[in-house]
């Protein structure tokens, strides 16, 4: 999310800014609404979003609903960074070496985000 606003596509294949991705083309995205993450500090780390294959718009109320998951997924990533890792972690995934820690681990691999 480049910006600092909820963002609505209501159909992805007809917005110029999105109807040539082919992530999206392949995925089959055709409707997109997302609000800002924000870590504790108000700076946005990225979008809390939702997507469907049909094109759509959400109403208001869908959207206050999005705002309040977004909110309560803060708040879970505020509170899980301020818990110290446990004594028998390390800062080295033992596997494959890569960081890990409270809220990082090894990666799945790719995703849509």
């Amino acid at each position: 999310m480049h910006q600092d606003n909820d963002l609505q596509v209501e159909d992805i294949a007809r917005d110029p800014r999105f109807a040539d991705n082919p992530m999206l083309q392949a995925a089959q995205v055709r409707f997109y609404a997302g609000v800002p993450l924000r870590d504790r500090h108000g700076m946005v780390l990225g979008s809390f979003c939702i997507m469907d294959t049909q094109p759509r718009s959400l109403a208001a109320s869908e959207f206050a609903l999005l705002h309040d998951m977004a909110r309560q997924l803060q708040a879970t990533l505020s509170t899980s960074a301020e818990v110290p890792p446990p004594p028998d972690s390390g800062t080295r995934h033992e596997a494959d070496g890569q960081p890990s820690g409270p809220l990082l681990g090894p990666s799945p691999g790719p995703a849509l985000v």
